[in-house]
């Protein structure tokens, strides 16, 4: 009934007032918003508070985003991280819609409460977060759960420009293409720049590093999405380009709703009680997944400081289920890591001397350690005295003569690529040279240097 009586309000019926009292931003408007009610969007629009409930369905949403992917007891600045990204994005797309507003209707948005009312719009879809809390890498196997996981981040990115193109359509009178390139146009910048300076896993292509199930899968559909931008830059540049270039229509489109930031409307006991009953889901979540968080943080923390030998008996003290599922420990290889070395983990490994399943997790790491090292691999970079350490922990680690084989096939490599340049080393070098051949049972056939 609430919306059904909103027309009449918002358009100076003489029973306006009366009815406009009765209407609140309740948990049906939210619902009926997210689907692009029209009814539902100018009370939005015109509900004083909405930015405040909008601001605890976004705290709700970081809780949804990392319950289960962040530390949020020593970084709980993590939950903060959709809130500090969607005030920025949201006054960029404000600043942009006040442009074309201006340019094509020749009329400013009211000044005070715009800004706070467009938040609550931009806010109110926060909700749509929460399919990222589906513990998709509980149920899949990484390859599929990263996949299930882009799926998502594409049916939510999707949704929401289409929801803010209706929004624009409906509380400032622009056609809906003309809004939705606006508002895509303005996705597409924000996606070009997440990408840019997100860390993303090295295509397989570059230089023969060996990617894991989900690696491959992140770093596949990131070339396809970068592809897509760059060969859809000109369109979405030109469709901007042609919307605010259209002749002036004056109290035509892009002419703000009368309702806009009018604050006629409140917000109802159950718009509060579901934001609040969101937030109280994250919560109860956090019991179930962080204390694999905490450890994880821990493994990661002792690695950063250096202490590889304590990190490896962390991961074998909790097992493999004490850690979040498919996590892979630094370095990541991937992803282009090289810290900790191949020397320092092997010598860890030889002082821990954990069991079978724990020594793969890192020496599985060998071959892109060996590849991102450059040409001739790990053994090249090393000098007299380190390459004497290095040698004698493979000597006594049970894979080093699957190690051994790999670096004295990457020192041939590199030889047969620059005979011309090679340089006949020490004798000391060379005597290690040797231990390593024999070690990988394939004798030295040629000086390296």
């Amino acid at each position: 009934m609430t919306l059904v009586a909103l027309p009449w309000a918002i358009a100076g019926h003489p029973g306006g007032p009366f009815l406009a009292a009765a209407v609140a931003m309740n948990a049906t408007t939210l619902a009926r918003y997210l689907v692009g009610d029209a009814a539902a969007i100018r009370v939005v629009a015109a509900t004083r508070d909405s930015w405040l409930v909008g601001l605890v369905f976004v705290l709700g949403a970081g809780l949804a985003r990392e319950y289960d992917h962040e530390d949020l007891l020593h970084e709980p600045w993590h939950v903060l991280l959709p809130l500090a990204a969607s005030t920025f994005t949201a006054t960029i797309l404000y600043l942009l819609l006040r442009i074309v507003s201006w340019r094509r209707s020749g009329t400013g948005w009211p000044v005070h409460g715009g800004y706070r009312a467009f938040l609550g719009l931009y806010w109110a879809t926060a909700p749509l977060a929460w399919l990222y809390a589906l513990p998709v890498e509980r149920l899949l196997p990484a390859g599929e759960a990263v996949g299930t996981n882009l799926l998502l981040l594409g049916i939510v990115s999707a949704w929401r420009v289409i929801l803010m193109s209706r929004v624009v359509q409906v509380v400032w009178h622009g056609h809906w293409l003309a809004a939705f390139h606006v508002v895509g146009c303005f996705a597409w910048g924000v996606a070009a720049a997440a990408m840019s300076v997100a860390k993303l896993p090295l295509l397989s292509i570059m230089g023969g590093i060996e990617l894991g199930p989900g690696e491959a899968t992140l770093a596949g559909t990131t070339f396809v999405v970068m592809l897509l931008a760059y060969v859809s830059t000109p369109w979405w540049l030109m469709a901007l380009a042609v919307v605010l270039l259209l002749r002036r229509r004056p109290d035509g489109p892009w002419t703000p709703d009368g309702a806009f930031a009018s604050g006629r409307f409140a917000v109802a006991p159950s718009a509060w009680r579901l934001a609040g009953a969101l937030v109280a889901v994250g919560l109860v979540l956090l019991p179930f997944t962080q204390p694999e968080q905490w450890r994880r943080h821990a493994v990661e923390r002792a690695f950063r400081a250096g202490d590889v030998a304590g990190a490896i008996t962390e991961i074998e003290r909790h097992g493999r289920g004490g850690f979040p599922p498919h996590w892979d420990p630094p370095p990541r290889t991937g992803f282009g890591e090289q810290v900790p070395g191949l020397p320092a983990i092997v010598a860890a490994l030889v002082a821990t001397d954990p069991p079978p399943w724990v020594r793969e997790i890192f020496l599985a790491k060998a071959h892109n350690l060996d590849v991102l090292a450059g040409p001739g691999g790990v053994v090249k970079t090393l000098g007299d005295e380190m390459l004497a350490d290095y040698v004698a922990s493979l000597e006594r680690l049970p894979e080093g003569a699957r190690l051994a084989t790999l670096h004295v096939r990457a020192l041939e490599e590199f030889s047969k690529r620059h005979i011309d340049e090679t340089i006949e080393p020490s004798a000391e070098r060379l005597a290690l040279l040797d231990r390593l051949g024999a070690l990988a049972g394939i004798p030295r056939e040629q000086p390296v240097p």
